[in-house]
């Protein structure tokens, strides 16, 4: 986890990249149900609304790693250990 970032933050940043996923998958669902015919409701939502739940899964879970991956590459120098580090590093005692 990045230095100066809680655990609190580290999830709004992340709830934060979820968010029009979930607003589109909300309204997705919606409409699942605002098409059904009376009578047919679980026929015909079972179906889309387990695929979009599906597909609003896979997303959530590639943009979490996604912002992980993010936190962990910002965390590294791009030039890599500073010479003092690599120094005291190869020193016996």
């Amino acid at each position: 986890m990045a230095q100066d970032e809680s655990t609190s933050q580290r999830a709004e940043r992340i709830a934060k990249a979820l968010e029009s996923h979930f607003d589109e998958a909300r309204h997705q669902l919606a409409r699942q149900f605002a098409l059904a015919q009376d009578g047919w409701l679980i026929e015909q939502t079972e179906m889309p609304i387990f695929e979009e739940l599906n597909r609003l899964k896979t997303k959530a879970q590639e943009i979490g790693l996604q912002e992980r991956i993010k936190e962990a590459e910002a965390a590294f120098s791009p030039s890599g250990p500073t010479r003092k580090a690599a120094r005291q590093g190869n020193r016996r005692q």
